[in-house]
């Protein structure tokens, strides 16, 4: 009955708006004839002035009859913005999106009306009662205790569910018992979004992705905002659920750029904008947007208000080099920094590490490493940026460097204050800063071309090969010659036997299922067509992404089952694996790199492995890291210059032709000696840059430039051990 009222007040609204916009709109091109005719009689006091009126009427009107057409045109994605990103087979029909929102906007304003009712019927009866004691506890610390004894006494106020829930998920890690405290706060007031994006959160922590989805979705229905979108798409990448993409993926895209070119702070993570066809210059202020966002009325004045103070540099001291990270532990960027603080020079530099994350901690294996070897690891757990800031200056670091930048757990709210005169990016996401506070950024030609200098706001330091460092030579130790057999407990797909014939191709792409997009599918099942007795193995996450990654091949034409007995399957799903996964990884013949943002971590394990790579390089830095490990391997054949040469160059290697052995063998036979690998040399390459910053700032009295890193190689290359320590 309720929603049989509610549909018919919907349609009677509906109808109602329409005349009053059509009376509206009469009226005001009524007024505006009126409006012209006048003026034309005032100015027309010759043949001419009428001529030129009339023409200046007839231009006014055509604008604004476009204007007014333009403004009722319901389109979701300009079709522009998929002109370089979307083939043609994937490109969405205008139509079907215009008719899907029309019918969505519908159903919403239905949906709407309905919780509407159902929250005013339990107004009256909430209005006042328990409020009193609402704000009380909600100064107090939050106890089991508290939250009881108020909760069996105000059972209908939906914001004391919504606060014991954050406390067992939180604190307790009891997410189920929050996902059903959110719930029952969401049926107390079904309006308030926060409670249905809280029971998404639940759900995700709970592998239950599809009802995440579902609540999600809800709370656009109810307030369709930008963060909404943002939540949405990177859930639906986390899941791979892509049956909605193309119109998510646009309104997200549509919703960047127009936040940029308002000149407004895009509430888009860099390392979500990452994943998306953005400009540089775009991705630099969405960058900007994220960095200059702490307490930035505070900022502007907070380095004389604090009272820091820097130190003056003669040329003749030690050198003091901070570095600032939530990821001294066993992660993919502890791994890699594991080796460095050992081999500085600490007769010319005083090295202090920051750790800022409070699961990095002994006996995690990076930690006690860095506390070995670094001149001081201090923790840093507080949260107040002006004192961790105060902290650090208390040290007078020279040179500062993040290597956290927008990932998890990072204090860009410390570097806001700048506590040392020289701070550095470098190394934990690829990206610019977009923020003034950072002079300098790590990279090499190729991660950041000259002419792309611009889009970024630190100036660049050109490293002699790749701005990446990786230590799996101290870290790993050489992989093992002899072949990692197949067996079935890799995989969470079923494989024929453990020994598949010499003639089939693997080809395989292991980085985190949350790069896969529909896009990158079409390309690699395009190569699968297009070659026999040819196997893709991706890496498996969960059940219900591998399930969304079989449903998009399957609709590009890639099965999953195999027609005949003994036949090796098109796709595989390769669980992941500890110590030894270099080791597994090198049962694969060709990695085929994701261009939009590229392994960086996983492309440096297949090299090592010994595995070539195929790379296709784009505008952003995340796109070009591959193409800087492969350039730096001595193996630039492998950098493809479009999609069609991409996958054009993994039909060829698919064949096993003479020079794929060839990429394979120089890749191993060099393997000891490459650059790339030789965290000595970087090392010695990095305190060569951290020396011309401070005869910059010092010496010259010069503001930071960009410049080149001399290349050591002949002096310093491949004189470390070879042994994992």
């Amino acid at each position: 009955m309720i929603a049989s009222k509610s549909k018919q007040r919907s349609r009677g609204w509906k109808e109602g708006c329409c005349c009053r916009c059509i009376i509206q709109l009469g009226w005001m091109i009524y007024w505006m004839i009126e409006w012209l005719a006048e003026g034309i009689l005032f100015i027309a006091s010759s043949k001419f002035r009428i001529m030129v009126a009339i023409v200046i009427s007839y231009a006014f009107l055509s604008t604004t009859a476009l204007f007014i057409a333009g403004f009722f045109e319901n389109s979701a994605v300009a079709p522009s913005l998929w002109n370089k990103w979307i083939p043609d087979e994937l490109s969405p029909t205008w139509e079907r999106i215009r008719l899907d929102l029309l019918d969505k906007e519908m159903k919403r304003k239905e949906m709407l009306k309905l919780l509407e009712l159902e929250r005013d019927s339990k107004r009256e009866e909430m209005k006042l009662k328990g409020r009193d004691e609402w704000e009380e506890i909600s100064t107090k610390s939050i106890t089991d205790s508290v939250l009881i004894e108020k909760m069996g006494k105000h059972s209908d106020i939906d914001r004391l569910f919504q606060v014991k829930g954050d406390y067992l998920g939180d604190i307790k890690n009891d997410w189920s018992q929050a996902y059903n405290l959110y719930k029952k706060a969401n049926e107390l007031n079904p309006l308030e979004v926060n409670y249905l994006a809280n029971m998404a959160w639940a759900l995700l922590k709970l592998n239950r992705g599809k009802e995440a989805m579902k609540c999600l979705w809800k709370s656009y229905e109810i307030r369709p905002t930008y963060g909404s979108l943002v939540s949405l798409i990177d859930v639906a990448w986390k899941l791979n659920d892509w049956e909605k993409y193309d119109w998510l993926h646009g309104k997200v895209l549509e919703g960047a750029r127009e936040g940029v070119q308002r000149r407004e702070k895009v509430w888009l993570n860099p390392y979500l904008a990452l994943h998306l066809p953005l400009t540089l210059e775009e991705l630099k202020w969405i960058s900007r947007g994220y960095s200059m966002s702490h307490d930035a009325t505070d900022i502007r004045y907070m380095s004389k208000a604090m009272m820091l103070t820097y130190p003056k540099w003669d040329g003749k001291r030690k050198i003091r080099v901070g570095y600032v990270s939530p990821d001294i532990r066993n992660h993919a960027v502890g791994i890699q920094i594991r080796s460095m603080f050992e081999y500085h020079d600490h007769d010319s530099f005083e090295i202090f590490v920051y750790s800022v994350n409070e699961e990095a901690k002994m006996p995690d294996h990076v930690y006690a490493k860095v506390n070995q070897t670094a001149d001081r690891l201090t923790d840093i757990h507080i949260k107040e940026w002006s004192e961790a800031a105060k902290r650090i200056n208390d040290d007078q670091c020279d040179i500062l460097i993040d290597l956290a930048l927008f990932t998890a757990y990072s204090r860009m709210d410390v570097f806001a204050a700048k506590p040392a005169p020289i701070q550095v990016a470098w190394l934990g996401l690829a990206v610019t800063t977009g923020a003034p506070h950072y002079d300098y950024i790590i990279a090499d030609q190729t991660v950041i071309p000259e002419e792309s200098f611009p889009h970024y706001s630190e100036k660049v330091v050109w490293m002699p090969h790749s701005y990446h460092i990786f230590d799996h030579k101290q870290f790993y130790g050489l992989p093992s010659s002899k072949k990692y057999s197949f067996s079935q407990y890799l995989f969470s797909t079923k494989i024929p036997t453990d020994q598949p014939p010499p003639t089939q191709f693997f080809f395989c792409n292991h980085q985190n299922n949350y790069r896969l997009d529909p896009q990158i599918i079409y390309h690699w099942t395009n190569i699968l067509k297009r070659t026999n007795g040819t196997t893709l193995i991706i890496k498996h996450q969960t059940d219900e992404s591998t399930d969304e990654v079989k449903k998009q091949a399957l609709s590009f034409g890639i099965s999953t089952e195999v027609d005949t007995p003994g036949e090796w399957p098109r796709l595989l799903f390769m669980r992941g694996g500890g110590m030894d996964h270099i080791h597994q990884k090198s049962i694969c013949n060709l990695y085929i790199d994701i261009p939009k943002y590229n392994g960086h971590s996983t492309s440096g394990d297949m090299l090592w492995a010994g595995v070539p790579v195929l790379t296709l390089p784009l505008e952003s830095m995340a796109s070009r890291a591959a193409a800087s490990f492969i350039k730096t391997s001595g193996i630039p054949e492998l950098i493809a210059d479009s999609w069609e040469d991409y996958e054009e160059k993994a039909v060829w290697l698919s064949s096993f032709p003479p020079e794929y052995f060839a990429f394979r063998k120089k890749i191993e036979d060099e393997r000891m000696t490459n650059p790339l690998f030789d965290t000595f040399l970087f090392v010695k390459h990095l305190e060569e840059a951290f020396e011309e910053m401070m005869r910059i700032r010092y010496a010259e009295k010069s503001n930071p430039r960009h410049f080149q890193v001399q290349n050591l190689q002949s002096t310093f290359g491949a004189k470390q051990l070879q042994n994992p320590t």
